[in-house]
């Protein structure tokens, strides 16, 4: 669970809390004066509070287009470079090598991350073909039905994995990513979950 959505949830409890707070503190003066100041004002700071919690979550899950990045090693620099401009607008961008533990299995770990996406992008140059990994993690993709973005870093459709094939890519030439293209793309897209 990220860190803002541990503070979404901390802020809606201590919300719930503090109207619970106020109603058995409050208890013995209760008796059927729910206009008195003190109970009133206490149960609507407490409701505003869950509001606040509820509105905090949304907001902040705004972040809601989740990328997973497949990608060579070889072009570990390019992937980096990507998801730094991708999280910079917003996009959440999943790499199974940043959240891989030793002892984990990879399949199972890679196979879950990309059921929690909603875009599979795959960085595509002449070792992708060679990666059982890549080609693994494309076909959990198409499996799951996720929006595939093939980006071909060196100028040959040869390149493209047969699995790929019938998805239109973009190149990327001299690594100059279209970011902004990129990014409308990603936004525009509806959610799959």
């Amino acid at each position: 669970m990220k860190t803002k959505d541990k503070f979404s949830y901390i802020s809606i409890i201590i919300a719930v809390i503090t109207l619970l707070f106020s109603l058995f503190r409050l208890a013995p003066e209760f008796k059927g004066q729910l206009f008195d100041s003190s109970v009133f004002t206490s149960m609507i700071a407490a409701f505003v509070g869950i509001l606040l919690g509820v509105v905090i979550t949304k907001l902040l899950s705004k972040k809601t287009k989740r990328v997973f990045l497949s990608y060579p090693s070889e072009l570990r620099d390019l992937a980096l470079k990507l998801e730094k401009e991708l999280e910079s607008n917003r996009i959440n961008v999943i790499r199974a090598q940043e959240f891989l533990n030793v002892g984990d299995s990879i399949n199972e770990k890679v196979n879950q991350y990309i059921d929690q996406v909603d875009t599979m992008i795959v960085l595509i140059d002449r070792n992708t073909k060679k990666s059982q990994f890549i080609q693994n993690e494309i076909n959990r993709a198409i499996k799951q039905g996720k929006m595939i973005i093939p980006l071909l870093v060196e100028e040959d459709k040869r390149l493209i994995p047969k699995s790929l094939k019938s998805i239109k890519y973009e190149t990327i030439s001299n690594n100059n990513i279209l970011i902004e293209e990129l990014v409308d793309k990603l936004m525009t897209m509806p959610n799959i979950r």
